[in-house]
C-alpha cells in the first residue's frame, strides 16, 4: 500500500499481488490532498507510476465518482494512447447511480476499453468475482480458528 507521492517509486507492478495506491494521500496523515487546488494535478511521481500501471494493466474503479481534474484528466490522457489499459477500465457504479459527466464522456469515447458496471457495494463485487472465478475460500475464512493456530505455531 502506498499513500504518498514520495513512496510511490517503491510500488512494483511485476507481482500479481493487489496494490493499493492512494492517489491523494490518506486521511490518516495531515498531508492529504483534498482542496480544489490540491486536486488539480497528481504529484509528479504518482502520475509517472499511474502511467506505468496503465501500460501494463487494466483498471477497476470502485467507490470513486470521477469528478476531480487530477485523476480524470490523467485517465483521459492515458486513454488517448491505444496501448494504455490493455485490459480495459471497469467503472463500478451503484444501482441507479448516474456516472459523472466526465466518466460518461470517457465511456462513450472509448467504448471498447471502458465499461460501466453496476454492483450493490464492494462486498457484492468481490462475491461476484469470487464466484465467477470459481475460487476456493481461503483457510482464514473457512476455518479462522485453525488458520490462526497454524500461524501462531509457526
Amino acid at each position: 500500500m502506498c499513500d504518498a507521492d514520495a513512496q510511490v517509486d517503491l510500488v512494483s507492478f511485476l507481482s500479481d499481488r493487489a496494490k493499493i495506491v492512494k492517489l491523494h494521500g490518506s486521511y490518516l496523515f495531515s498531508d492529504i490532498r483534498n482542496t480544489e487546488d490540491e486536486l488539480a494535478a497528481l504529484g509528479e511521481r504518482m502520475a509517472a507510476k499511474f502511467s506505468e500501471l496503465a501500460r501494463q494493466r487494466g483498471l477497476v474503479v470502485v467507490g470513486y465518482a470521477g469528478r476531480d481534474r487530477s485523476v480524470m484528466s490523467m485517465i483521459e490522457t492515458l486513454l488517448a494512447d491505444e496501448q494504455s489499459f490493455p485490459h480495459g477500465i471497469y467503472w463500478c457504479l451503484r444501482p441507479g447511480e448516474a456516472p459523472s459527466a466526465w466518466v460518461e464522456r470517457l465511456a462513450t469515447a472509448h467504448a471498447s476499453r471502458f465499461e460501466l458496471c453496476t454492483f450493490e457495494d464492494f462486498d457484492d463485487l468481490m462475491a461476484r468475482l469470487h464466484g465467477a472465478l470459481e475460487l476456493a475460500l481461503p483457510a482464514t475464512i473457512v476455518s479462522p480458528h485453525d488458520a490462526l493456530q497454524g500461524d501462531l505455531a509457526s
